[in-house]
C-alpha cells in the first residue's frame, strides 16, 4: 500500500500488484475516461494531462500541463473527489456525473471485484486516498435498473451537436436540471437541429428518467423554436397590457 509521501501527483490511481496485462490496460483506460469526463463537466477550457509510471510501482499518475489554471484543476479535484465520495455512499444521484463518467467509474469498481482476478483499486486526490470497491458499481447498477420512460417534452438551449455512429446526437441545458440531456435525433431532423442550434426550444418526445424524475435523455420527434429572453415581454409591459385592459 502506498503512503501520501510516495504520491507522485495531485491526481493517482493505485492498482493492485501481479495485475495481468488485460487487467492493467482496462484500469488505465477507465481512469483516464473518467478524468476527461469530469474536466470537460468542470472546466470550460480544455486540460492537458501528462502521465507518470514508475518502474515497479502499481500507481498511474496524471500530472496536468503547466499553463492550466489552478482555479480549473481544484475544481476537477474537488468533483472527482466529492462524486467519488457520493458514490461510495451508494448515492448516485448526487454525485451529478454523466452517464460516460459512470460507466467509467463503475467499469474501475468492477475490476475490484472481478471472479478471475479481483484488483484492490484506491483513488488519490491531492495525496488524500479514496478507496474503491464494488459498492460503487452495485449501487450504479440499481441507479440504472429504476430508469423509466414517457412521453414528454424539455425545454431549454441547444448546448452541442455531435454526429454519433450514423445519427445526430444533441444535448440540450433545461434549467430545471443540473445536467444536459441527452437527444437522439432521426436523421430528416438533422437540418431542423442546426437551425435551432443554440436557440431556446422545446423538444418532445420519449423521455428516459432516472429514479429521482430528472431526464437523462430522449427520443425527439418534434423541436419547437421558442422566443429569447429578450423577446418576451417585460414585467412593464405585462403592468401596460393589464392597465389598458
Amino acid at each position: 500500500m502506498a503512503t501520501p509521501d510516495q504520491i507522485p501527483t495531485d491526481l493517482t490511481l493505485e492498482i493492485g500488484v501481479d495485475l495481468t496485462p488485460e487487467a492493467f490496460i482496462a484500469a488505465s483506460r477507465h481512469f483516464f475516461g473518467l478524468i476527461k469526463e469530469i474536466a470537460a463537466e468542470s472546466s470550460a477550457d480544455p486540460i492537458g494531462w501528462r502521465v507518470r509510471v514508475k518502474e515497479g510501482s502499481n500507481l498511474i499518475a496524471l500530472e496536468p500541463d503547466e499553463a492550466v489554471a489552478t482555479s480549473q484543476l481544484n475544481a476537477v479535484y474537488e468533483k472527482f473527489s466529492v462524486s467519488t465520495k457520493f458514490l461510495m455512499d451508494g448515492d448516485v444521484d448526487s454525485a451529478e456525473l454523466n452517464d460516460a463518467a459512470l460507466n467509467h467509474i463503475r467499469q474501475l469498481s468492477q475490476l475490484t471485484a472481478s471472479k478471475k482476478q479481483a484488483v484492490t483499486m484506491k483513488f488519490w486526490v491531492r495525496k488524500q486516498p479514496l478507496s474503491i470497491g464494488p459498492r460503487i458499481a452495485e449501487a450504479i447498477r440499481e441507479d440504472w435498473r429504476s430508469d423509466y420512460k414517457d412521453v414528454g417534452s424539455v425545454e431549454g438551449r441547444l448546448q452541442a451537436i455531435q454526429d454519433s455512429g450514423g445519427s445526430l446526437k444533441i444535448k440540450i441545458k433545461d434549467p430545471l436540471y443540473v445536467k444536459p440531456i441527452e437527444c437522439s435525433l432521426p436523421e430528416n431532423m438533422i437540418e431542423e437541429a442546426l437551425a435551432t442550434f443554440r436557440k431556446r426550444v422545446e423538444i418532445t418526445g420519449l423521455i428516459q428518467y432516472r429514479k429521482n424524475g430528472s431526464p437523462v435523455s430522449i427520443e425527439v420527434n418534434n423541436i419547437e423554436v421558442l422566443p429569447d429572453d429578450d423577446d418576451l415581454p417585460t414585467a412593464e409591459d405585462v403592468r401596460g397590457i393589464l392597465a389598458a385592459g
